[in-house]
């Protein structure tokens, strides 16, 4: 039967802390999942299983099942045991034909009792028929998990009872297995049949493992983020999304963000995130599923569904999509180009079904639309000591990929790469890299026809070994793709190589990049002029002047409140005069009048001051008062004659074209961010990874797994 151990890797560091791997080293996880059942004694009875008795021990001291055949029963009873066989016809009963037979017990997942019940009786009610256990198992060289029923067949219900519970106590105490689940469902995805898929393959699953689900439906864009906000994370163990790539986006970016708000991490550029409290689960329904094809090796629904009963994960990086002064959202795999352009086009034909992708494909390899982009690329790029060759893929057991002992207390991530502060006495990151001398920041200028980023391999039914085939899992890095300006025939060959063995980056126009952050800005031409409607060179005056009078102003106050404070400093200093501005301020005319005696210029000076104070002081508590009331219309308005109408209406037709023209060229300069398969507005984009900040359901691609090759029927036949 198929073991479901997880890899334990060992890592070596070096003097500034980057990780040394080594090959990984795989620890057998003990049959016994808690010392409890060391001191049990194993049970033996009689069973009947596919018309014969055999002798069934459990032993849960070692986590097995096993049993050993006996005689065969006599005619009579082997007839009567027909009759009361659990669905004869079910395949998956069929037992091996050797002697002696076991599993493991953690190979199970569930085990029931199982009965004959009429119409009118309910769950629980009826005749005994012995109890069934649930296991799967691996399809030979494939990814995809099959399940697995095997009945044990027994009239006594006291006895069945006993063997299940036992059994279930044994499941019960096995670590990290899902109890309760938060379940999302998008109904519309794979061609809306989203709920009926769920119903009838996914649900009975949950049910025979017996796992709470609370399942949500998906109504709107805003609701999964709406539904998280108010979410009680401790009553669930595991956050599961149905849907395609999309949806899956959503629940992650939505979980993410919720860690954030728990540990008041400000959602900025340049953060320093929380890793998600729970795993997520993503059951795919999509039409590329690419998030949990690289994860699980497949998109297989059923598959996904057994990984998250297990409690199988795998440490995955995500990376901030933020503009230059806002958190946009968290994110896997961005593509700008042609990918944009599919996509834009599968939207236009959602009309035509599973025929959209393709025809989609098509419009957008026509001369018309094939295009390149204008745009300026700035990364950073990662340390080449840690650089993974580029020909190795992402596998299980993957000795690139690396992993972090983390407490509960120390959850924040923090960046491998920062800049060097001396008197700092230790940075935030586990390796320190000196930046104060060279600028890190490398750029890329010219004419792209795609731009990829990608933190995971990207495997869909199109790209078998992936997008990006060397992009891994949870090593800390992005793979930057640069496909550059080329005629559509060599275009055309890179997109075919993405279905076949041959490496898809052997292009001279191809540039692959391993870095740490990317910048991302679109280039206009110089050449590009367009009449601008919503300019006005009298409104524009108009503000030079406002501003002019406001900075004017603001230059008189500040003179007016230095002259106060000066002549508030010279009134003291003065002999004669050595009171406060206050008592100033207090002196009446005919006590100026008894004070004179001689020094007319210095009480000429101090009433200067008082009546600059006096100014300030009214300037600063009465706000200003216009000096006229607004302008009103008064008498009959001006009536526009009919030539008047129709020169504006020549106008604004001439200006509804201009528009046009201006948003069909700005179409061509101009091209979109495909973010998880999900169309973004904003142009001018920065990403930067995160090390293993979500776990999510899966074990990778195994090494055993043979991808097919795929024969690209949309594409035209280029020579």
């Amino acid at each position: 039967m198929t073991h479901f151990d997880d890899d334990v890797h060992d890592f070596t560091f070096d003097d500034d802390g980057f990780p040394i791997q080594e090959v990984p080293t795989i620890t057998p996880v003990p049959d016994v999942p808690d010392s409890a059942f060391c001191d049990e004694k194993n049970i033996t009875d009689l069973f009947n299983m596919s018309g014969a008795v055999y002798d069934v021990t459990l032993s849960l001291a070692e986590g097995t099942l096993s049993w050993t055949s006996g005689n065969a029963l006599p005619n009579a009873i082997k007839k009567k045991s027909k009759g009361l066989s659990f669905f004869r016809s079910n395949s998956s009963n069929k037992l091996p034909t050797d002697v002696k037979s076991h599993v493991c017990l953690r190979d199970l997942y569930g085990v029931r009792v199982h009965r004959r019940r009429r119409a009118d009786q309910k769950p629980g009610e009826g005749t005994c028929l012995g109890f069934g256990v649930f296991l799967s198992e691996k399809k030979e060289h494939s990814n995809i998990l099959k399940p697995r029923v095997i009945y044990f067949e027994h009239l006594s219900e006291e006895l069945c009872t006993r063997w299940v519970t036992k059994i279930r106590s044994y499941l019960n105490a096995i670590p990290g297995r899902p109890k309760s689940v938060k379940l999302f469902l998008q109904s519309h995805a794979g061609g809306k049949c989203g709920r009926y898929i769920y119903m009838h393959k996914i649900h009975p699953i949950f049910q025979n493992a017996e796992i709470d689900v609370d399942i949500t439906e998906i109504q709107h864009n805003e609701h999964i983020k709406q539904e998280m906000i108010h979410l009680n994370l401790d009553d669930f163990d595991w956050i599961v999304s149905v849907g395609g790539d999309g949806t899956a986006n959503k629940v992650a970016d939505a979980l993410l963000k919720r860690a954030q708000k728990e540990y008041d991490v400000e959602l900025k550029p340049g953060l320093n995130p929380v890793k998600a409290p729970l795993p997520l689960g993503i059951i795919p329904q999509g039409n590329t599923n690419h998030i949990v094809h690289s994860t699980t090796g497949c998109d297989d629904p059923i598959t996904a569904t057994l990984h998250i009963i297990y409690g199988h994960s795998v440490s995955v990086d995500v990376c901030s999509v933020c503009t230059e002064h806002k958190f946009l959202q968290w994110a896997f795999n961005s593509q700008y180009g042609f990918p944009a352009s599919v996509l834009s086009f599968m939207d236009r034909y959602k009309a035509l079904g599973s025929t959209k992708l393709d025809v989609a494909f098509i419009k957008a390899l026509t001369k018309a639309k094939l295009r390149s982009y204008d745009c300026v690329v700035e990364y950073i790029p990662a340390p080449s000591i840690i650089s993974p060759v580029f020909n190795t893929p992402c596998l299980t057991g993957c000795n690139i990929c690396w992993t972090e002992n983390l407490n509960d207390s120390s959850l924040i991530t923090s960046d491998l790469v920062e800049e060097f502060d001396p008197l700092a006495v230790s940075g935030s990151s586990s390796s320190i890299i000196d930046l104060t001398n060279e600028n890190p920041w490398k750029n890329s200028k010219g004419s792209f026809m795609s731009v990829g980023v990608f933190s995971i391999p990207g495997l869909n039914h199109l790209a078998p070994r992936g997008l990006s085939p060397t992009t891994h899992l949870s090593d800390g890095h992005l793979d930057l793709v640069l496909v550059h300006n080329t005629d559509r025939k060599d275009f055309v060959r890179y997109l075919r190589r993405h279905g076949n063995s041959k490496n898809q980056f052997d292009f001279p126009f191809v540039e692959v990049q391993r870095v740490k952050e990317v910048r991302f800005r679109p280039r206009v031409p110089i050449s590009w002029n367009y009449k601008d409607h919503d300019y006005s060179e009298i409104d524009y005056e108009m503000a030079k002047l406002r501003r002019r009078q406001s900075q004017q102003t603001k230059s008189v106050d500040v003179l007016d409140l230095e002259d106060v404070s000066s002549c508030s400093s010279s009134s003291q200093s003065v002999g004669e005069r050595a009171d406060s501005t206050l008592a100033l301020n207090g002196l009446s005319a005919s006590d100026d009048d008894n004070d004179h005696d001689g020094n007319d210029n210095d009480d000429v000076d101090n009433d200067n001051c008082n009546n600059r104070i006096k100014s300030a002081d009214s300037k600063s508590k009465s706000p200003a008062v216009p000096a006229f009331p607004p302008n009103k219309l008064v008498g009959p308005q001006y009536r526009p004659t009919f030539t008047d109408q129709e020169i504006a209406r020549r106008k604004k037709h001439q200006r509804k074209k201009e528009e046009r023209a201006k948003a069909k060229e700005e179409a061509r300069m101009f091209s979109s961010w495909s973010i998880d398969n999900e169309l973004s507005k904003e142009r001018e984009l920065s990403f930067k990874i995160f090390h293993g900040l979500l776990q999510i359901c899966g074990q990778g691609v195994s090494p055993e797994a043979e991808p097919k090759d795929v024969n690209f029927n949309c594409l035209p036949f280029v020579k």
